[in-house]
């Protein structure tokens, strides 16, 4: 989002319109961490291990 946001501002210049949202990501990533803060069997670990490594690349690249 920074790269893009740079670009659109070394073309168009301070007064282009340069907003690029990432709300909808943010507001997508946040759910899924309270879906997955109310798993009852903790104890299986290698279900949460798989959606957080999932979820960490995910928002690395959303980044």
């Amino acid at each position: 989002m920074a790269i893009l946001k740079a670009s659109c501002y070394h073309k168009e210049g301070r007064h282009g319109d340069c907003e690029y949202g990432g709300n909808t990501y943010m507001l997508l990533f946040g759910v899924v961490q309270i879906l997955m803060s109310h798993i009852l069997d903790f104890h299986s670990m290698v279900l949460v291990s798989f959606v957080a490594a999932i979820m960490s690349f995910c928002y690395s690249s959303i980044g």
